[in-house]
């Protein structure tokens, strides 16, 4: 069966220039490294490396940044595509006691952080690769096509499995027919992240944080009625509004927002945040952080924390503050040089 989408509508407004970069670092936050490494380093080919060194006090200086209490220790590993430098980087921390979990299992209408998804050159070979280094399985491989209008078309491939922490991994193939409006993603047999998403309830909201304060372009608003053979796992009619966000400066690396037209998401009430466990952080790269704080107050965003130097142990010297977004969600924003 294929999983029509439809009610397709082209969100428009490109800022006039590129505030904010694309998403640069995804975080999960953990007490079982070799479980994040079973997946993104044995399995999907990536790289590691750490504990990475910090400075004498930087980690007080950044478990302030990120929320985490001063008594607990992280260690920070970095998880890249050597292929792909450019691409997503996973920061993982490793924390040296377990906190709680934001999910306790694959449930796709969880609201928080759903997925790390990576697009490829043929699913099938995807697929058996994962198997075969005993990644479980959420979903199989769905064909799903969606419809522009004017004879214009997407197909594509997908399947869905199971990360650590509940963090669910998508895996994309696509086809894009001719004269297709959204450019097809390069891609290298093995790359870095290209996405991740997030449940949410407060869609809207969620857009307009993107937008108006990080200054990101919606690339697409779709509204989704699945048949009971979607990715997601889901029942017949569970039907839902997806939203496709990034800076105009990538077609890669964006993020994705999530909201079931039922509003009956699951909440288990644990903050989709540190020191809890999970997927915990999105970072983005901005030319002028001063600009991105303002319209956080004019849009009345919560600062997490306000702007300071720090000596990150991937991006450098830099100064940084965290926002949180409408669905409580730490989004880290830093500018360098």
């Amino acid at each position: 069966m294929t999983e029509k989408k439809k009610d397709v509508a082209l969100a428009v407004g490109t800022p006039e220039y590129t505030l904010t970069g694309s998403l640069r670092i995804i975080t999960i936050c953990t007490a079982d490294l070799e479980s994040v490494r079973k997946v993104f380093v044995e399995a999907l080919n990536m790289s590691i490396s750490g504990s990475l060194d910090l400075e004498p006090g930087e980690h007080l200086r950044q478990n302030s940044l990120w929320g985490i209490p001063e008594d607990l220790v992280c260690q920070i590993y970095l998880i890249y595509s050597e292929s792909d430098p450019e691409g997503v980087k996973i920061r993982v921390l490793v924390l040296d006691e377990e906190t709680e979990r934001i999910h306790e299992t694959y449930d796709s209408k969880a609201l928080g952080p759903l997925s790390i998804g990576f697009y490829n050159r043929d699913q099938r070979d995807f697929d058996n690769h994962l198997k075969t280094h005993g990644i479980g399985v959420k979903s199989s491989i769905k064909k799903g096509e969606i419809e522009w209008g004017q004879g214009m078309s997407q197909q594509f491939w997908k399947s869905v499995y199971k990360g650590p922490e509940f963090i669910q991994i998508s895996a994309i193939e696509e086809k894009m027919s001719t004269g297709s409006k959204i450019a097809q993603t390069e891609v290298s047999e093995f790359s870095s992240p290209a996405y991740t998403s997030f449940v949410t309830d407060v869609i809207d909201e969620e857009i307009l944080f993107h937008t108006k304060v990080l200054g990101m372009s919606v690339e697409v608003d779709l509204h989704i009625n699945p048949a009971n053979t979607s990715a997601l796992n889901l029942s017949e009619g569970k039907s839902y509004r997806i939203s496709k966000i990034r800076s105009k400066d990538n077609q890669k690396n964006y993020v994705i927002f999530i909201q079931f037209d039922d509003k009956e998401s699951q909440d288990r009430e644990v903050p989709p945040r540190l020191p809890n466990r999970g997927l915990v952080m999105w970072s983005f790269q901005t030319v002028d952080l001063g600009e991105v704080l303002s319209r956080a107050h004019a849009q009345e965003i919560k600062v997490y924390r306000t702007p300071r130097k720090v000596h990150d142990a991937i991006y450098g010297e830099a100064i940084a503050m965290t926002l949180l977004s409408p669905s409580g969600f730490i989004v880290e924003v830093y500018t360098t040089g």
